[in-house]
Formats: structure tokens, C-alpha cells, sequence
């Protein structure tokens, strides 16, 4: 690692909330609402953060429907920064405690909730889109409708349900 990799590692580290996400990461994927909730940054920081942990090759994303899980990519970290962060998980600061302890409450409150394949069930068909369905099939039924277009709306499942009922 040449001087200017150092330099950038010890910048991209050198923010508390991108150490406080990339320890949350170390142990299990998360996805950006995880994170917010675990450490009270706003969404809208999570994600600037993970965008840069991300393009420094940090962190890697794995996208499942319409939300992306991150997880701390340890084994092409750079030596420093494995060490700083290795520090940093055993550590006992009251905000990374903190972190930790909003996490396990989360993960436990999903385990008394409904199982995981509900929750993949419900995200499926309730995502952002699809929550006007059945005023849509509705009113499709009553109108004579020309053509239908989906141009960056979302997923598409509004144009899928409406081109049944259009020229």
C-alpha cells in the first residue's frame, strides 16, 4: 500500500459514522433502514456513507427485491483498515455499545414477529407502486382506457396491471 492508499483509508476511516456502519457490517448484512434504526444517522447520511465505503471497496452490496443489503468486505480490506476497525468492534465507547444494543433489539424484535418468508412475502406485494392496485383495477373496469406507458415509475406493477384493461 503506496502513501496516497494510506492517506485515502485513513480519510474514508476517519469519519465516526462510516466506522460506527462498517462495525455493524463486520459481524452481519444489513440493509439501509437496519442501519438507520441501529445508529439514529439519518437515512439519507446511511446511504452517502455506504455509496463511499462502496466505491472504496469497503463494503459490498447484494440487491434482493427492491432493497439492497450491505455487508463490510473484510477480506480485501487493507491491513490498516481491518486493524483499525478490529479495534474499534472491541471496543466498549458507550455509541458503538449503543449501536449494538438498537441492533439486537431489532433482530429480536423480527424473531418474535413474523417469519422471514412473510416479511419477503408482504415487501413483495406491498412495495411503493403496488398500494393503489385495487383502485386501479377498479377504475379500469369503468373507464375505457387508451395506451398505458411506465416510464421510471417504479417497478412497473401499475403499468402491468392497468395494460390488461388498455388499448
Amino acid at each position: 500500500m503506496n502513501l496516497a492508499q494510506q492517506v485515502d483509508t485513513l480519510n474514508l476511516l476517519g469519519d465516526e459514522s462510516r466506522i460506527r456502519l462498517c462495525v455493524l457490517l463486520r459481524a452481519r448484512e444489513l440493509c439501509v433502514s437496519d442501519l438507520v434504526r441501529a445508529t439514529g444517522i439519518a437515512q439519507s447520511r446511511v446511504s452517502t456513507h455506504l455509496g463511499r465505503l462502496r466505491e472504496a471497496g469497503f463494503v459490498r452490496d447484494r440487491r434482493q427485491g427492491a432493497q439492497s443489503f450491505y455487508a463490510l468486505a473484510a477480506d480485501t480490506l487493507p491491513a490498516p483498515a481491518r486493524a483499525i476497525l478490529d479495534d474499534a468492534a472491541g471496543s466498549t465507547d458507550p455509541t458503538l455499545e449503543g449501536d449494538r444494543k438498537r441492533l439486537t433489539e431489532l433482530e429480536l424484535e423480527r424473531r418474535e414477529g413474523l417469519p422471514e418468508s412473510a416479511i419477503d412475502e408482504i415487501e413483495r406485494d406491498y412495495s411503493p407502486g403496488r398500494t393503489w392496485r385495487s383502485l386501479a383495477l377498479g377504475l379500469a373496469g369503468l373507464l375505457r382506457l387508451g395506451d398505458v406507458l411506465g416510464a421510471g415509475s417504479g417497478d412497473g406493477a401499475a403499468a402491468r396491471t392497468l395494460a390488461p384493461h388498455c388499448r
